[in-house]
């Protein structure tokens, strides 16, 4: 009967909002699976569904068309949960309200906010709505959009999350951070505030927390070299036998990121027997604050105005790292900067970019992606840290507490290159009475040209399943990475 009684009121709330003449009579107004769909959003035709998944988590689902997919992407494996929860339409305002959250949607500019049920605001969009649809073609015949959806945020609120990445940040606040997943990166689009509420972003392109540009060459500066000529900086090649032994060039940018570009090197210069030095000024057309995005393998220190704003860093070349820092630019400035590089073997990596910092991002936040068929987000809130976790665990599952031999000490390296190698190392590690409980067996098990096959080159690793059994005679595990 309550839910007659809903459906007949909504519907005398929608014929008085179409009567009025602030509203567009052409919104539509409907519900399914425990959501209130608004098509035809008055600003841009747009549709918006609020899904109430439990009292303190609702889904936003947001498309230029109303054929949602519910069925959202494999991160998620929640059972929905019937839930209570009451919804009206007054004025332009839509109220979809449950035991601990309102969610508030303007239908006429489909801005979003929602609230605590003691009018403590969680989460709000942007004045301007801080959401976009690009069109980048078709995928499986469906339309596919670059999309992006800004909030605000007081300044000094704190965003933990994300995943695990190299750059030794914690609190991402003002910190843009790219998502992808590689050997070195994990990428999880959750993020945590300090004010007791969490968004988890379900796309599974690559996307971006917070200013969605990229980070552009220094050739965007004023460059001048170490003798104050204009146009480029000063690169020394130092050969580190004999110091006195220099080649030197201008160089207008330093972006040696790739097998391609790495080709720019000098060929006068054996980069494994060199020491590399820019020196140089910058100088940049308007105050504030830049970020700076170092790339590097090898050892690397970086110095503006004299200060040392990048201690020494070193990573391998097969590897290289991310590493990003802030600084303070004065407009028609020159500021002094110097780099110290020490390549690691005759191809290398070193490349610095650079952006200025919006001035809008001390107040907003926000998560943007390359592709994506609508905007799809949950929003959780809680009265801690943990309650917001625990929403987040129950959208995605629980997290499995691993078993005690997982809690010890994991041995690995690059490889082992022989099924004896691989034993004779855990072997010491028993003799010196060392505590081992996993051994990592890493890429290159296989035949050289059998990159991926997971089929261990029979020379090399004649019985992989007497090695295994050897590993647990030694009452340890063995790890068996997959390429």
């Amino acid at each position: 009967m309550k839910r007659n009684w809903q459906k007949i009121t909504l519907a005398l709330w929608v014929l008085i909002v179409g009567a009025s003449a602030c509203t567009n009579d052409s919104i539509r107004l409907r519900t399914k699976k425990q959501a209130v769909i608004v098509e035809n959003i008055s600003s841009d035709k747009s549709s918006v569904a609020l899904q109430v998944l439990r009292d303190d988590i609702i889904r936003v689902l947001r498309r230029p068309d109303a054929h949602f997919d519910w069925a959202g992407g494999p991160m998620c494996s929640y059972r929905q949960e019937k839930v209570d929860f009451q919804y009206r339409l007054l004025e332009d305002t839509l109220y979809v309200t449950t035991s601990a959250l309102q969610a508030k949607l303007n239908v006429k500019d489909g801005r979003l906010a929602i609230y605590r049920l003691n009018g403590e605001l969680v989460l709000q969009e942007t004045a301007d709505g801080g959401r976009s649809f690009d069109y980048v073609g078709k995928d499986n015949r469906q339309k596919c959009y670059e999309i992006q959806q800004r909030f605000l945020s007081p300044q000094h609120e704190a965003f933990y999350g994300l995943g695990q990445h190299q750059s030794g940040e914690m609190n991402y606040r003002d910190k843009p951070e790219r998502l992808y997943q590689y050997n070195t990166k994990v990428s999880v689009p959750f993020v945590v505030s300090d004010r007791h509420y969490g968004i988890l972003w379900d796309n599974y392109s690559y996307s971006k927390w917070g200013d969605p540009r990229e980070y552009e060459p220094l050739s965007q500066f004023r460059l001048y070299d170490k003798y104050h000529q204009e146009g480029a900086l000063t690169a020394s090649y130092i050969n580190r036998k004999n110091p006195q032994d220099v080649f030197e060039r201008r160089e207008s940018q330093l972006v040696y990121e790739d097998l391609e570009s790495i080709k720019a090197f000098p060929k006068e210069v054996n980069l494994s027997k060199s020491l590399v030095e820019w020196e140089g000024y910058v100088q940049s057309d308007k105050d504030g604050d830049y970020r700076f995005l170092l790339y590097y393998a090898g050892y690397v220190r970086v110095f503006i105005d004299a200060r040392e704003v990048v201690k020494e860093r070193w990573r391998t070349a097969w590897n290289p790292n991310y590493y990003k820092f802030r600084y303070a630019m004065q407009a028609g400035k020159k500021h002094h900067l110097k780099i110290l590089w020490q390549p690691d073997g005759g191809s290398s990596y070193l490349a610095l970019r650079s952006l200025d910092v919006p001035e809008n991002e001390a107040s907003e936040i926000s998560f943007w992606s390359e592709m994506a068929t609508q905007m799809d987000y949950y929003v959780m809130a809680g009265d801690n840290a943990d309650d917001v976790v625990a929403a987040y665990r129950y959208l995605t599952g629980k997290a499995q507490v691993m078993p005690k031999w997982a809690m010890g000490f994991w041995q690995s390296r690059e490889r082992y290159k022989t099924q004896e190698e691989l034993l004779a190392t855990l072997a010491a590690f028993r003799q010196r009475q060392i505590p081992i409980d996993n051994i990592v067996q890493d890429w290159s098990y296989w035949e050289e040209d059998q990159w991926g096959s997971h089929e261990f080159d029979a020379k090399r690793f004649p019985d992989p399943q007497a090695m295994v059994d050897s590993v647990h005679a030694l009452q340890a595990r063995l790890m068996i990475s997959v390429w």
